[in-house]
């Protein structure tokens, strides 16, 4: 369908609906709502949108990343509350909810849970494409998650995560207040597969890997709690969970690492990866993916700054 001249105002749907190689109301919203429609050469997505004589309007039936597969699938990512912050054609990264796994790590998860996996390999099928899981946060955390889109990003990726390359930051809201305005914490840890938690053990056991975080108070609320900026300088599972726990300011929230006081209450851990700084896997230039904080982890921290 080419371009045509609005001759009488009225709204977009019913012009469009009024075209042969249209033909109806319901058609129309579909081709509008999906992103084929251009007023004036921009893309139009609202179907009642008023238009006046001499305005130009166009249907591209066959405009890419418009189909039927193409749009349901992106209405999961947004459904399961994912937001693409990056893509290219060798990485995509989301920000990814509190509450939704990165990977099922079972068969049985892989039946019974959703994930942005799952979501992600639904929508880039209809690209003729897959994600690679690189690396992964914890399910009630929130925040920047990058997968690879083709073998080679895969292996270099994983590269990058298992030498501990990337730069991560994280920011977190801690029970009680903590002494000094920066520290690192080192721990020896190990990974418990049978009661799936990671554990401090004594710095000569053969089976400890060093867990180093380095932290930055960032606000104080009293004796209450403290927001800090966590930068990881290993990647341990659980590492800033554990050994925030550890030394008495349990993560506000926390209720796998020893159960966190009460005051004040969160509906999960208070814990957001907000930036991971990577090196592409094509250029090796400098990638930086950033997450803004969620809507939970504002509530409690303005709930914290309103006097009591």
């Amino acid at each position: 369908m080419g371009a045509f001249t609005v001759e009488e105002p009225d709204r977009l749907d019913k012009v469009l609906a009024a075209r042969p190689d249209v033909g109806s109301r319901r058609r129309a919203r579909e081709a509008v709502e999906t992103g084929k429609v251009t007023v004036d050469g921009e893309i139009c997505r609202e179907a009642g949108l008023p238009v006046e004589a001499g305005q130009t309007v166009e249907v591209h039936w066959n405009r890419p990343g418009t189909g039927k597969a193409v749009q349901k699938a992106k209405q999961e990512l947004r459904d399961a509350g994912l937001s693409i912050v990056y893509e290219d054609e060798h990485l995509v990264a989301v920000d990814k909810p509190a509450g939704l796994l990165t990977d099922t790590a079972s068969q049985e998860q892989h039946r019974t849970r959703d994930s942005a996996y799952k979501r992600l390999r639904a929508w880039l099928r209809t690209k003729g494409d897959r994600p690679r899981t690189v690396h992964r946060i914890d399910r009630d955390t929130s925040g920047v998650v990058l997968f690879a889109r083709t073998d080679h990003a895969e292996r270099v990726m994983r590269d990058q995560f298992r030498a501990w390359q990337p730069e991560r930051v994280y920011l977190a809201v801690l029970h009680g207040a903590l002494a000094d305005d920066e520290v690192t914490w080192e721990d020896h840890t190990r990974w418990n597969a049978s009661a799936r938690l990671l554990v401090k053990v004594p710095d000569d056991a053969e089976s400890g890997k060093p867990t180093v975080s380095h932290i930055r108070v960032i606000r104080r609320y009293g004796s209450v709690a403290t927001e800090v900026e966590v930068r990881l300088h290993t990647g341990r599972r659980n590492q800033i969970r554990l050994q925030a726990a550890l030394r008495g300011h349990p993560l506000v929230g926390e209720r796998l690492y020893g159960e966190a006081p009460r005051t004040p209450a969160a509906p999960r851990q208070l814990l957001h990866a907000s930036r991971l700084v990577v090196r592409h896997p094509t250029t090796g230039a400098p990638l930086e993916l950033k997450a803004p904080l969620p809507a939970d982890y504002r509530k409690v921290t303005r709930s914290l700054r309103t006097p009591r």
